[in-house]
């Protein structure tokens, strides 16, 4: 397991320094601001940091960009997502709250609720080094465990209606475990995904609006948009390839969808990231 604690003070270091230093497999990453404030732009969206707010992003590859005042200074703290998730029930604090911070990663917490977090985060750190323990991975998950409680304590007071108990929770949760496996790799209708989770594509594209005032189809295109870059950054691949291997019905559909989503044709936004010389 790789986790990673630190004391960032940004007059010397930047958001983007940090993301440099994470692993390159999925991280959960909790910033919490001490002073001074930030400006974060996390899945192509703007937010705002101040004293004592807390950033918890599960994918920090989503961070593009980020700018901080002089006197800012945080507390860092990330772990593996799967580890992470592996410590956790299959409850509605769970699931609700992780649709709820993928639509705003940022919670406002007081100075006790601050400190509470602080101090989880130095039980953490203080006992990271003991490798040696029989029983380090389960001795970390519970302490790991604590912090997210205390989160979803915090998150609850901060936004108390994304608790909600019914179980259609569950159908959120399953739409957005297989976007994070990778599904709108090849398919990106609603109906596929309705129909591999057994409901109508109705129910799941209500039931998704009504629990994250998000579409179902928000959702697959901020989850397919990084897989097109990340191949149309890749020289070694035609744009026709692309769309072959996308499942796009054909290179105009494919740059159709990418003219609409990234403002630009992919030869376009090609030129735009390779210089030539």
């Amino acid at each position: 397991m790789h986790c990673c604690y630190g004391n960032i003070w940004f007059d010397y270091q930047s958001v983007s320094d940090i993301m440099a230093a994470l692993p390159k497999d999925d991280a959960c990453l909790h910033l919490l601001c001490m002073c001074g404030t930030a400006s974060v732009v996390f899945d192509n969206r703007v937010f705002e940091l101040k004293k004592y707010d807390v950033l918890v992003v599960p994918k920090p590859r989503l961070i593009t960009r980020s700018i901080q005042s002089a006197d800012f200074a945080a507390e860092v703290f990330s772990a593996p997502l799967a580890f992470l998730g592996k410590q956790l029930p299959a409850n509605n604090f769970a699931i609700g709250g992780s649709v709820s911070l993928y639509g705003n990663p940022v919670l406002h917490l007081c100075k006790d609720n601050a400190a509470i977090l602080l101090a989880d985060f130095a039980s953490i750190k203080r006992r990271m080094p003991d490798t040696a323990h029989p029983f380090y991975l389960e001795m970390m998950g519970s302490l790991c465990l604590t912090m997210m409680y205390d989160l979803f304590a915090f998150h609850m007071a901060d936004r108390p209606s994304v608790y909600a108990t019914e179980r259609s929770l569950y159908a959120v949760k399953e739409f957005m475990s297989m976007l994070d496996a990778g599904y709108s790799r090849k398919n990106r209708s609603v109906a596929f995904f309705a129909k591999a989770m057994h409901v109508s594509p109705k129910y799941l594209s209500e039931t998704v609006r009504r629990h994250t005032g998000k579409s179902a189809s928000y959702y697959i295109n901020m989850a397919t948009l990084p897989m097109v870059k990340e191949m149309l950054d890749r020289s070694d691949l035609s744009v026709s390839q692309i769309a072959d291997h996308m499942n796009f019905g054909s290179v105009a559909y494919f740059s159709r969808y990418v003219s609409r989503h990234l403002g630009v044709s992919p030869k376009k936004y090609r030129s735009s990231i390779m210089p030539t010389d």
